[in-house]
């Protein structure tokens, strides 16, 4: 049951770009706000990028700005200090830390003003294979002693923690992000077509694998297959595909949408969602908008997309950085759309990916 006076609770952001991270925190305070489970604060390190601002804003939820400066290992006990200062000023009783690594300077600031309830997400698989790595481990791991939990998107993630950072929380578990299931309404079976409208709504980073995307529909249109693609999303990749698809020649079959608010329209409007990401992906909170609407997916068969797809139950899934298979996939998606595995993809998301299940999930946690 929810407290009687609901714990005011941070979530801890390192600004408000438009990303998975804010969107998170907003979709955690609009139900705790809806239940009167938390007082949910906005708590930002620094105010550099407020793109999501409006979001909060209509959601009547505080946005506290820290201002700790330049976050660097170094700066680590002045932000701890900082951050203390801050959780004492709004009277902070529980705190969610959407940024990790840092969360130790967080966690450090929150334990010297007496705050238990301390939760740090986790929503990437562990990039081990970068040479800087070593010192993300380290860093998770000199954090491990203030951290009670750490909350991860998927188990194969959870995993990833465990076998790649070792022993980094007193307790970890997982709490798969989840949608306003209610936004994105089930269309119906899907029709097949020879001319699909391939849709990607991702950050434009190095997470994803745009460029497969761009070279899969190159190779179904030199089949004289007139697929076209949209791809939703910013990100500092952005110009370098520009310039692929405009070596290509691709200019007339793929468009570049930016940032959009109406995501449920364009899934609704698209013949397959194309999911092309790396290994070190998480979750991917629009593979589970695809799903819920009832387009037909394919994704990259990687970790996190084979746990949420259900091994394949729920879209097709293909080798990683091979373009020719992902327009194979592709193809037999939109001439072929299996329909069965369509209304599995949306009972699942109903069953496992509920915005409300995500938080009860974070709220049991806290205990609050």
């Amino acid at each position: 049951m929810p407290p009687e006076t609901p714990v005011k609770t941070a979530l801890i952001l390192s600004n408000l770009r438009a990303e998975g991270g804010p969107a998170l925190a907003a979709d955690l305070a609009a139900v705790w706000n809806a239940q009167g489970r938390a007082a949910p604060v906005a708590l930002l390190l620094n105010d550099d990028d407020m793109t999501m601002r409006d979001r909060f804003d209509a959601l009547s939820v505080p946005i506290v700005n820290a201002a700790v400066g330049p976050v660097t290992p170094k700066r680590y006990p002045a932000i701890a200090w900082r951050m203390r200062h801050v959780f004492r000023t709004e009277s902070i009783g529980a705190i969610v830390s959407i940024p990790n690594g840092v969360h130790g300077a967080l966690f450090a600031g929150a334990a010297l003003e007496g705050i238990r309830q301390r939760v740090v997400h986790l929503g990437n698989y562990p990039w081990h294979w970068q040479p800087d790595f070593w010192k993300y481990r380290l860093l998770m791991r000199a954090s491990a002693p203030l951290t009670p939990d750490l909350v991860c998107v998927t188990e194969h993630v959870a995993q990833g923690a465990r076998e790649h950072f070792g022993s980094v929380a007193k307790n970890v578990h997982v709490v798969c992000n989840g949608i306003d299931l209610s936004a994105f309404a089930f269309r119906g079976d899907p029709r097949p077509t020879k001319a699909p409208k391939v849709v990607i709504v991702a950050r434009i980073d190095s997470g994803k694998d745009h460029a497969n995307l761009i070279d899969a529909i190159g190779l179904l249109r030199a089949l004289g297959i007139a697929a076209t693609l949209d791809i939703v999303g910013e990100g500092s990749l952005r110009e370098s595909l520009e310039a692929q698809v405009a070596k290509a020649g691709l200019a007339e079959a793929v468009r570049f949408l930016g940032r959009r608010r109406d995501i449920p329209d364009l899934l609704r409007a698209a013949d397959v969602f194309a999911f092309s990401v790396r290994p070190e992906e998480g979750l991917g909170i629009a593979l589970i908008e695809a799903m819920a609407v009832g387009v037909p997916i394919v994704a990259t068969d990687v970790g996190a997309c084979r746990e949420v797809l259900d091994g394949g139950g729920c879209g097709a899934l293909v080798p990683e950085n091979d373009p020719q298979a992902l327009a194979d996939a592709i193809a037999r998606a939109a001439t072929a759309p299996d329909a069965a595995q369509v209304r599995a993809a949306r009972e699942r998301a109903e069953k496992v990916y509920s915005q409300a299940a995500m938080a009860d999930g974070y709220a049991r946690i806290l205990g609050i």
